[in-house]
């Protein structure tokens, strides 16, 4: 609505936006940021046998799409301590790029773990932008509960 306003505005001859700036116009991109979780995060599940039974198991990019946020965040919260290891790895590679690190998987979750971050970040907090301070402590007991029943 604001946008069909300033459209109209400007073509008003003489009329000139405060401070001669023109506003900006909000793109898609920046509307699916602040709407964080993705639809599509669970399109293309990997399928491993887990106790026998076959599960469905995704990587750090689909749990960080359904957050809204991107693989790095997520690495982040892991090193920072309010998102638990991941419970699964893929096999080792058998060479790795990086001298002085130790070669591991890629990580892996399954559905009802990244359903059970996706509602601890929502309780706590932490998906919504105007929320501050997010409470972390409530976030992580939340997952690490929740992964604890699941698996």
């Amino acid at each position: 609505m604001s946008g069909e306003l300033d459209r109209a505005l400007a073509d008003l001859p003489g009329f000139n936006y405060p401070g001669g700036i023109k506003p900006r116009r909000t793109s898609t991109a920046t509307v699916e940021r602040i709407a964080p979780v993705a639809d599509d995060w669970d399109a293309r599940p990997t399928i491993k046998k887990l106790k026998g039974v076959d599960t469905e198991f995704f990587t750090i990019g689909n749990l960080a799409a359904a957050l809204g946020n991107k693989p790095v965040t997520i690495r982040s919260w892991e090193s920072k301590g309010w998102l638990p290891l991941s419970r699964f790895r893929t096999p080792a590679p058998s060479s790795h790029p990086i001298e002085g690190k130790k070669p591991m998987g890629r990580r892996l979750y399954t559905r009802a773990q990244i359903e059970a971050v996706v509602k601890a970040a929502r309780d706590a907090g932490v998906l919504d932008p105007s929320v501050t301070r997010p409470n972390w402590e409530k976030f992580t007991r939340q997952v690490v509960d929740a992964w604890k029943s699941n698996t």
